[in-house]
């Protein structure tokens, strides 16, 4: 058992390590850009501008680890941004955010609704605002601000500005991403679980730290429920996997399960399309 336990334990760290850098996150952005782009464009697949936005939205994850890796020792020290790493990937992440322009002027395509996403990259994570607070120190702002900016609206900005798509309304948006807008959420919440002693430390107001893990998960399984049997927002499997995932957080002593919701996201958001 003390052996098995030891090799389970080595793989974990191993895989965690790999996982440090999200590089998984934005591979799974990268397919949901692709079947957005397929299921609503009329356009062949645009690669630079594909490319682009991928390369965005791994540059802004990024920079997140780099920034933080301080504060990550404490909460999750196996899968934490090396300190001797931080400065460096700090500043390799600002410029990769600046190598999609490069694609799109190349592509011969406009970079002006890019210029105008680019500076999310950054505010998510950088003291901007009056008293060194972050947008992500803020109750729930920092849940809605990655699961709609990072992932929802930034594909349909895309979509619209770049894919010829011909209804960008907000009825468009409701219709076909507020089910990856509901289950991000959830997802980012869902790691606000597993950071509850370091967010409290940190004085960051997630909603964990405000109403207690017990309640937050009562209430985002009544929100699945309600999503699922009232909006149809989410497809069977999509319910149970989530469900499931919100009753191990803080009860299975591993990591590996906070990396499984965007997955989910990207199942739902595919057989839902």
């Amino acid at each position: 058992m003390v052996i098995n336990y030891g090799y389970r334990y080595i793989i974990e760290s191993a895989l965690l390590k790999l996982l440090r850098y999200r590089v998984h996150i934005s591979i799974i952005y990268a397919f949901l850009i692709i079947n957005a782009w397929q299921k609503f464009s009329a356009q062949p697949l645009n690669w630079p501008v594909l490319w682009a936005f991928i390369i965005w939205h791994f540059a802004l994850y990024l920079f997140d680890r780099a920034y933080d890796a301080d504060k990550d020792q404490l909460s999750q020290k196996t899968e934490a941004v090396p300190l001797s790493q931080q400065k460096p990937l700090i500043w390799f992440s600002v410029v990769l955010s600046l190598a999609p322009i490069a694609l799109l002027v190349a592509d011969r395509q406009s970079i002006v609704p890019y210029l105008i996403l680019l500076p999310f990259t950054f505010l998510y994570t950088f003291p901007i605002l009056p008293g060194g607070k972050r947008f992500k120190d803020f109750f729930f702002i920092k849940n809605f601000y990655s699961a709609f900016i990072i992932w929802s609206f930034s594909i349909f900005w895309m979509l619209k500005n770049y894919a010829g798509l011909p209804d960008p309304t907000i009825h468009f948006f409701w219709n076909n991403f507020s089910g990856l807008l509901l289950t991000t959420i959830i997802g980012e919440i869902h790691w606000d679980m597993r950071d509850i002693a370091s967010d409290t430390e940190n004085n960051v107001k997630t909603l964990p730290v405000v109403l207690g893990l017990n309640t937050t998960k009562i209430l985002i399984i009544t929100a699945l429920l309600i999503a699922f049997f009232g909006l149809q927002l989410l497809s069977g499997f999509s319910l149970v996997m989530m469900i499931v995932l919100v009753l191990m957080a803080r009860v299975v002593k591993t990591n590996i399960i906070y990396h499984l919701p965007p997955l989910v996201a990207l199942y739902n958001f595919i057989v839902q399309m």
